[in-house]
């Protein structure tokens, strides 16, 4: 069996809700991040920690806690939100989720200039299908707070 049909063995397929918050300043971008561990890679490098206060250097912003997951593409000043609640159903639009486990950069892999404590992570990936399929990322060490491993 291949790396990928052992992922795809260990996926799973559920219902999630989500919520589409679209493009908002920083300021509103924000506290929706309150509460939730930030993944994002800049020049100084990767972290995993709470919300910056302003918008990072970087593409993508992660966030998640126990029942919701969000991704923020950052664009200058603003962000474009999508959040993914995992048990609350009281809001967004229901859609389905498969969840799988994956690993972060390979040691030796050389693509990517990230600190040895951020290789060979786990972590989990869930994918929202549908007519505009969406990624959402969370390690797997989601109740801790870590800090900016070493460069």
């Amino acid at each position: 069996m291949t790396e990928l049909q052992d992922a795809t063995a260990d996926a799973a397929t559920f219902t999630a809700w989500l919520i589409a918050h679209g493009r908002r300043p920083w300021s509103e971008i924000h506290p929706l991040l309150a509460g939730c561990t930030c993944a994002w890679a800049d020049l100084d490098g990767f972290h995993a920690e709470p919300a910056p206060a302003g918008p990072p250097l970087a593409t993508h912003v992660w966030a998640w806690d126990d029942g919701k997951l969000l991704r923020v593409r950052i664009d200058g000043g603003d962000g474009i939100a999508a959040e993914l609640r995992l048990t609350d159903s009281s809001q967004g639009e229901p859609v389905t989720v498969t969840e799988r486990q994956a690993t972060t950069w390979p040691s030796g892999e050389g693509r990517v200039s990230v600190g040895q404590a951020w290789r060979d992570r786990a972590l989990r990936i869930y994918q929202v299908t549908g007519l505009m399929p969406l990624e959402f990322t969370r390690l797997e060490e989601a109740g801790q707070q870590s800090q900016e491993a070493e460069r």
